[in-house]
């Protein structure tokens, strides 16, 4: 006597998928961006899902203050599965500013030099002016400062010292 027993098994390929996103930093270097990962398809077997960050030190599906940069999210499923997927969070820009003096940092006292800066939208000096160049008179070694504002908002600060000297006048 015999007896034939058939058994299938079935097996899926299907796993969970994600998608990930991110709200860039509001100015370069600043650490105010947000990144995330969600699922989009889960499996029954799958979910809940545990999530680890690097470099952030978040356990949960988002990520908040964090700088521009490259993150790694490390998903573990329920069932062990796991899965790894990386969100690169935008930042503006390095602001930098271009100052140049004319007709030089080191001056006559009393007489005249042009200070002149490009690089952002708006500019304010330390003698008050928004322009982007000013003239000044220094009776005495003098620093000069200007915030640079760019369209975001960002601002970036620069400073100049424009010497005075009588041994440049003499000759």
């Amino acid at each position: 006597c015999s007896n034939t027993t058939t058994v299938t098994v079935t097996t899926s390929t299907a796993v969970s998928t994600f998608s990930t996103g991110m709200k860039a930093a509001s100015c370069f270097g600043k650490s105010d961006a947000t990144a995330w990962v969600n699922p989009v398809i889960s499996l029954p077997t799958e979910t809940p899902f545990t999530y680890t960050w690097t470099p952030s030190a978040s356990n949960t599906g988002t990520i908040t203050n964090v700088a521009g940069g490259v993150y790694t999210v490390n998903i573990t499923a329920a069932n062990g599965c796991a899965y790894t997927r990386t969100v690169d969070v935008k930042q503006p820009a390095v602001l930098v500013l271009d100052m140049q003096v004319s007709p030089s940092t080191t001056i006559c006292p009393a007489t005249t030099t042009t200070l002149s800066v490009s690089g952002a939208a708006t500019y304010t000096w330390s003698t008050g002016s928004n322009n982007s160049k000013i003239v000044v008179t220094p009776t005495v070694t003098t620093n000069y400062s200007v915030t640079g504002t760019s369209f975001l908002g960002c601002t970036v600060m620069s400073s100049v010292t424009i010497v005075t000297s009588t041994t440049t006048c003499l000759g």
